[in-house]
């Protein structure tokens, strides 16, 4: 199967008529390494999605590029560079651009396992006010508290990340519930 989606992607490579193309290419084939656990390969190929995603001169495409790179890096558990690329990304961003949650719940889940976690608190905290509605953060802190022996505020954390889960997970089976009735209506 690995095999099948890389020589897609390589094809997809002789057909790119743009850098933005490329890189996105190039992506597909380090998330394909990258699943394989073949670190320096998934490296390698997130590093060229970057290089693409820059001549591509799209703000968009290079904040991604950089942080699908910080994320492998932390990943394969190289958390100084992961978090070189996670801060650019953060030095980046614009009103133009679209703030993505996710890139502040990388870099403070970067900086608990850096044993940073006054900034592990910050960056979390930022992404739950960009989206209360996701879980990981929560789940993140309650590890980090735990850790700590803040025990009652990590059982909070736990708590609200169940909570939010159950509340997302129960949303799913409405959905599909909805979808079945809909096709044998």
């Amino acid at each position: 199967m690995y095999d099948k989606a890389l020589e897609i992607q390589n094809q997809a490579l002789l057909y790119s008529f743009s850098a933005k193309d490329t890189a996105i290419a190039y992506h597909n084939i380090g998330y394909i390494y990258g699943m394989r656990d073949m670190q320096d390969s998934a490296i390698t190929y997130q590093r060229k999605s970057v290089e693409y995603a820059m001549r591509s001169k799209d703000t968009s495409m290079i904040l991604t590029s950089w942080h699908n790179l910080s994320l492998y890096y932390g990943r394969f558990e190289n958390i100084d560079s992961a978090v070189v690329y996670a801060y650019k990304v953060l030095q980046n961003i614009s009103d133009e651009n679209k703030i993505f949650s996710g890139y502040f719940y990388n870099i403070g889940d970067l900086y608990i396992g850096l044993g940073q976690y006054d900034s592990a608190r910050y960056y979390l905290g930022k992404s739950l006010l960009l989206s209360g509605s996701q879980a990981m953060p929560y789940w993140s802190l309650s590890v980090m508290e735990a850790e700590l022996g803040n025990f009652q505020l990590a059982y909070h954390y736990l708590d609200t990340f169940v909570m939010i889960q159950d509340s997302l997970d129960a949303g799913e089976e409405l959905s599909e519930v909805q979808h079945q009735s809909y096709h044998h209506s």
